[in-house]
């Protein structure tokens, strides 16, 4: 299924017909008054849902994580719609590409994959301080989403930020609504200049990004939380907070990302911000953390970036991340560029009209997750690429998107194998193992290795979707929706300005979400072993030989 604007409300009934139109999103009134129009019976006990939360069924006066997260991602996307009309256009162009590739190819996706696809965006926002991140992680656990990965973009893009995805864990949860936000801090020691620096403290030390009532309901669902809250995989039940209240915190979370034309600053100090960085204004001269952007999940990404500009719309020239290949591999992303917005800076008659660019539409393709053999083939791969539009441009070459593409193109085909079986047998990709026939599966199970199962078609092996972000190509993202004035650190001013070491940032990045940032490859390979042992429980083996298997051929 197509992605669409807003998901079945997994807190209310209603039949399908009800949901087919988002509603126009309107700030000045309630979440219940502004969802109205496709969520009729929202206060309605009868908890029959959509695919996003089809495993809850029955009455009950309170809510779930699960169910949670699937109203935000849907309000904050019909927020986003409203705020960035342009988005709605991405999302019809995601649309009409799903559908074609699903009509040409129906096997493209497994139904696991395809019942999030219709659901699937991720959100990023930026915060300026510590603090505003722990209140995040704290807001975000309760939606069931926990911080994986960290993202150092100073020393990956010579970007003032490090950051980290909130998202859902459990493979259950992300087939559910898989609904993640990445998330940037500002890294206020790399502001050099120590008038800037000191303003950028100031205008942060003020700003309050949650309400009164929100922190209220916070403290109240926290209050009620399950006492084994660090098993990140589990659901939690909403004890704390009704239905209406469950609600009503999903309001006031929602307009915490909320888009403030009205800033704090003079037209002076937005300008002296910027010429630090851009990044830098766009975190510390608004009122809160308003969403950066919304990105669709799409089938065929170099389609969707083709019909973007048919219809005009000023996209990026290149798709991040790897060339498009058959057995996709990590992330690929694309996007419009930003908008340049009004603002109302604060001037000494009253406001002072300004513009601001920093809000955009992105679109991804996932492929396959890789294993850290995988992912330092790839790194190897992409700085080739790197040398050799280098040695092009050093030869007084033309190296243009064309070439580009081109390089990239040519490098993985005779660097990275796009055979799903050669994947597995040389250990660069996480897979999800079945059995598909067991007899002979029991055969070979002593001594054959797992590819050679899965050619032999004893086993089945699906690659598991990469569910997490590569820093370079966020970085590219960033870079090509901010003011052209804005670059990334070159490696002096990175040894110069960078007053705390990689290190310590990240420990203290750390104890700002909680004091635990989790491993992806330990999520993949928790997943991958996890399917492994279902594959030794049916065949009535060890599941220690099975597990094994998978540990010399990615060693």
């Amino acid at each position: 299924m197509a992605p669409t604007t807003t998901t079945c409300n997994p807190l209310v009934g209603g039949g399908g017909g009800a949901l087919s139109k988002s509603p126009a999103f309107s700030p000045g009134a309630s979440f219940l008054q502004s969802q109205s129009e496709s969520f009729p019976a929202l206060g309605s006990t009868d908890d029959s849902s959509s695919s996003a939360s089809s495993s809850y069924s029955g009455m009950s006066d309170h809510v779930t994580s699960t169910q949670l997260r699937a109203v935000l991602a849907s309000s904050m996307s019909t927020m986003y719609r409203s705020e960035v009309p342009l988005y709605g256009d991405l999302l019809s162009i995601i649309s009409r590409v799903n559908s074609d590739v699903i009509r040409a190819n129906p096997d493209v996706i497994s139904d696991d994959e395809s019942s999030r696809l219709n659901v699937e965006r991720h959100g990023a926002i930026r915060v300026g301080t510590p603090q505003e991140l722990s209140l995040l992680s704290r807001i975000f656990k309760l939606f069931g989403m926990h911080a994986v990965g960290y993202y150092d973009l100073w020393a990956d893009a010579g970007l003032p930020i490090h950051a980290t995805a909130f998202r859902p864990v459990r493979k259950e949860e992300l087939q559910k609504n898989p609904f993640r936000i990445f998330c940037s801090l500002l890294r206020i020691d790399l502001v050099s200049d120590a008038t800037t620096r000191q303003l950028a403290e100031q205008l942060l030390s003020k700003r309050k990004i949650l309400s009164d009532r929100c922190m209220s309901l916070l403290l109240q669902a926290e209050s009620q939380l399950p006492t084994d809250t660090d098993q990140d995989d589990q659901e939690m039940g909403m004890k704390g907070l009704t239905r209406s209240e469950a609600l009503e915190f999903v309001e006031e979370v929602v307009k915490i990302f909320a888009w403030h034309p009205n800033t704090p600053v003079s037209m002076e100090e937005y300008r002296l911000l910027s010429a630090t960085h851009a990044l830098v204004a766009d975190i510390v001269s608004f009122r809160g953390p308003h969403i950066n952007h919304l990105t669709p999940r799409t089938l065929d990404i170099d389609a969707a970036q083709r019909r973007m500009v048919l219809q005009g719309i000023d996209a990026k020239e290149v798709v991040e991340g790897p060339p498009a290949r058959r057995e996709g591999i990590y992330l690929r992303q694309t996007s419009f560029h930003a908008l340049r917005e009004r603002v109302a800076f604060l001037g000494d008659r009253g406001e002072e009209e300004g513009k601001h660019q920093a809000r955009f539409g992105e679109i991804e393709a996932r492929g396959q997750s890789l294993t850290p053999k995988g992912a330092r083939l790839y790194d190897e791969l992409m700085a080739k690429v790197a040398q050799e539009k280098r040695e092009r441009e050093g030869r007084g070459e033309r190296v243009g998107k064309e070439q580009c593409a081109e390089i990239l193109q040519k490098v993985f085909e005779d660097g990275f194998p796009d055979d799903r079986d050669m994947i597995l047998s040389e250990g660069l990709g996480y897979f999800m193992f079945s059995v598909r026939d067991g007899g002979k599966a029991r055969e070979m199970c002593a001594s054959a290795r797992l590819a050679d199962m899965v050619k032999e078609g004893a086993l089945e092996a699906e690659p598991i979707t990469y569910e997490d972000f590569l820093p370079a190509s966020a970085a590219g993202i960033f870079q090509s929706n901010l003011p052209r004035s804005s670059s990334a650190a070159s490696k002096s001013e990175k040894q110069q300005e960078g007053a705390v070491d990689a290190k310590e940032a990240r420990k203290r990045f750390e104890a700002a979400v909680g004091g635990r940032i989790l491993d992806y490859f330990e999520l993949y390979a928790e997943q991958q072993r996890k399917s492994l042992v279902d594959v030794a429980n049916v065949l009535g083996v060890d599941a220690g030989v099975m597990v094994k298997k998978v540990d010399s051929e990615e060693g």
